[in-house]
């Protein structure tokens, strides 16, 4: 069977399937193409066609088009991101990919000065961190560079004076607004140790 399916790991027959698809498709379809092989070296093979796709000059120019709304880039890129750590390709494949999409959503983040806009918004702490765990739950972000500046800017913000009473304020329940927060924190990589030695009351 391996053997099989080594035929349809061939660069040939790979450039076939992508024929005439768009940048973001193509992933798609390579990464379809890795959830129906089996055998390490298939795998392999298939990641090293992977590879050059992303580093191509259409896949960096689909991502950069300003015509399309930043968070849209970065939520097609997360979704991309998120099934390459699905993959069951060789580790450092597997990380090189997933590295590679979160570089590219950290330059479309740069150039489009995403944080730097979100920050410059007239919203309070609380209102800046409930944004941004939003867009986080909602699949906007990689795992990496991205998400280590959304990090930053959400521990920032809980040490701002009077935080947790903004936070907390109309909730019927102190001790259940908490555990809520820090939920959602979890979910951006923040732990309960962390997270509760920084807030401000």
């Amino acid at each position: 069977v391996t053997s099989r399916l080594e035929r349809k790991v061939t660069p040939e027959t790979l450039s076939s399937y992508l024929a005439d698809c768009q940048p973001d498709e193509k992933m798609e379809r390579l990464l379809f193409v890795e959830e129906n092989i089996i055998g390490i070296e298939n795998k392999r093979q298939l990641a090293n066609f992977v590879l050059p796709v992303m580093s191509s000059a259409a896949f960096d120019n689909f991502f950069q088009n300003s015509k399309v709304p930043a968070l849209s880039r970065l939520q097609r890129l997360a979704q991309l991101q998120g099934r390459v750590r699905r993959t069951s390709f060789v580790d450092v494949q597997r990380d090189e990919i997933a590295q590679k999409l979160d570089r590219l959503a950290w330059d479309v983040a740069v150039r489009t000065r995403l944080f730097e806009g979100l920050e410059a918004k007239k919203q309070t702490h609380v209102e800046r961190v409930q944004t941004l765990l939003k867009l986080t739950n909602s699949g906007f972000f990689t795992e990496g560079q991205v998400m280590a500046r959304v990090r930053d800017i959400v521990l920032m913000s809980l040490t701002a004076p009077g935080f947790l009473t903004s936070y907390l304020a109309g909730q019927p329940a102190s001790d259940a607004g908490v555990a809520a927060l820090m939920a959602e924190l979890n979910k951006v990589g923040i732990t309960d140790e962390m997270g509760l030695s920084l807030i401000a009351a």
